[in-house]
This record gives structure tokens, sequence and C-alpha cells, in this order.
């Protein structure tokens, strides 16, 4: 519900909306709001959100967390950046579309052994004050195989809270491994892909092409 979103008075702090449990995202997280020299817990309510009265979510216990956030425009009309599932996070391109998406770190990508997919367990969230469209986020990252510790600076370049200029992200991040890893990831992308113009028709359907990403540019 929009009125139950962080921040959703205004104060010069876009709104934060949070994730419900689901299928697809059954690992809860836990988010604090950081302010004032404190951190202060965001404890699960079923009135954070709409839901039929049959819906099998009523069954759930009063303290399941959260799967994630995101964060959105000044009038909740879409949004610019969510944190959503294991340590996936992305955010929109300058036509407020979702391309690619970020993981937090990649463990053994493409190994004869199984990939292990650390996750995002716990959320500090921090405006700045008088900054429409930045918010600070802090994030601890865990794994059987490593434990980390990060900041991510997120700033919507638009103006008027709208991302039309894009989304820029300062990343810190300190790790710290349990035991010896093959293949780490340490800024790792994902972009899904069935087929593009220049591949011919893989399929029977009427786009030229079905995939999250063009292109991509690194400046190094």
């Amino acid at each position: 519900r929009k009125a139950a979103a962080l921040w959703a008075d205004g104060g010069g702090g876009d709104p934060v909306q949070l994730f419900h449990l689901g299928r697809y995202f059954q690992d809860p997280c836990r988010i604090w709001v950081v302010g004032d020299g404190a951190a202060r817990e965001i404890l699960y309510r079923q009135d954070y959100f709409d839901m039929p009265a049959d819906h099998v979510a009523r069954a759930l216990p009063e303290d399941i967390g959260f799967s994630g956030f995101r964060i959105a425009m000044p009038r909740q009309d879409g949004d610019w950046i969510a944190f959503l599932g294991a340590s996936y996070f992305r955010t929109a391109g300058a036509r407020g579309q979702y391309g690619l998406s970020a993981r937090g770190l990649a463990i053994d990508t493409g190994l004869d052994t199984p990939e292990e997919f650390p996750r995002f367990t716990g959320f500090w969230l921090q405006r700045v004050p008088g900054e429409q469209g930045r918010v600070i986020v802090y994030a601890r990252l865990d794994s059987p195989s490593i434990a980390g510790a990060y900041r991510i600076d997120c700033r919507n370049r638009g103006q008027g809270g709208a991302a039309t200029d894009g989304v820029e992200m300062d990343v810190d991040c300190a790790l710290f491994p349990r035991k010896p890893i093959r293949r780490l990831g340490i800024a790792p992308l994902t972009s899904m892909f069935w087929y593009g113009e220049t591949h011919g028709r893989q399929a029977r359907d009427w786009r030229p092409e079905i995939h999250d990403s063009d292109g991509l540019a690194i400046w190094t």
C-alpha cells in the first residue's frame, strides 16, 4: 500500500516500498532505517500490503520479514531501483525501463560444481537530508563460503524524481572468505537473453528480439 511506504510523507526522501515473500522469493531479509544516530528495524505487518481476504499470506506468521524493497518515484507511480532475490539489484535506465541485473557477488559460476548464491540478509536504509533521489543502502551479505558488508550510494539523476537521466550507484564492500573459493566474481551482471535481431527468428514470435539488454558499455 502506498500509504505504508517508508518516507511516504515526503520530507526530502523517495518512498521505499517493501516486497512481500512469495513463491520465488522465500528467503526473508530484515530492514532497518538509519537516522538520528540510530537504526530502527521495520517489522512485518500484514496491513502494509493489499491482499484478498482468503489469500494464503494471511496464514503466515507475524514475523516473516520481507523479501526486499524498491525505491519509488515521489508519487509512487514507478520505481527506479529494486533489491529482490538473493543478492540481485537493478536500476531503471534513461527511459525508465529495467535491463540487466547486478549481483552483490558471484561464486563458482560456470564450473563443474553447483554455483553458490550469496544473498543479502539485511539492509540499512539512510536518506541524505535535502537530497531528493538519493538513498544510501548498507547491506549484509552471507553464504557458506563468505560474508560481506556493503555500502551502496544510490542516486537518481532524473529531474523532479523521474529516472530520465539514469541512475548512478557507487558500491564499496568488504569481503571475508570462510574458505578458499575457486572462482570469485566481485561485480557480476546478469542479463536474460532469448534471441536478438542478428540471430534470426528462434521461435514463433512476432517480436524481432527478446532480451533484457541491447549491449553493455564499460568505462575503465
